[in-house]
């Protein structure tokens, strides 16, 4: 089965407005980025966002984004990254917030952004297994197989000199 990239929100068309060669959501409290979203440098265009669809974290399966991470408070997160910047604050941040307009601020110092994807974990002293929902455990394996088989090739060619 072929990996599937994550497909970014901004490609949809929703709430939005044409730009350029693709769409971009218009940002608003209906927006389906919410109020604030978070870049980060990946290679899949994957982000961070608010949304206004909060009834979403009650689901015990909440897969229904399309590779975007969906945050349940993302704007008090957002208002404490912000107020920690030289020349903001957390009043600053309500202000810009309140004016509905878009705004790019680049963090003075990057934050480490680390995503686990897992469906096999701890859970309870055993291992617990959900769905593959993006599909990727079948590269996975094959990927570990193979650097398995390099591994013991390595190991017996080792021991034999």
């Amino acid at each position: 089965m072929p990996r599937r990239r994550p497909i970014p929100a901004t490609s949809r068309p929703t709430t939005s407005s044409r730009r350029r060669a693709g769409w971009c959501n218009s940002p608003g409290p209906e927006s389906a980025l919410g109020l604030v979203k978070f870049d980060f440098e990946n290679p899949y265009a994957v982000y961070l966002h608010d949304t206004p669809a909060k009834a979403a974290f009650n689901r015990t399966s909440r897969a229904v984004s399309h590779g975007c991470v969906r945050l349940e408070h993302a704007v008090a997160f957002a208002r404490m990254m912000l107020s920690q910047q030289p020349g903001w604050s957390a009043a600053k941040f309500d202000e810009t917030l309140a004016a509905g307009e878009t705004r790019h601020v680049k963090l003075e110092t990057p934050v480490p952004v680390r995503l686990m994807y897992l469906t096999a974990l701890p859970e309870g002293g055993r291992i617990a297994f959900r769905p593959d929902v993006y599909g990727w455990d079948g590269e996975l394996l094959r990927i570990m197989d193979r650097e398995l088989g390099r591994t013991v090739a390595s190991a017996g060619t080792a021991e034999a000199g």
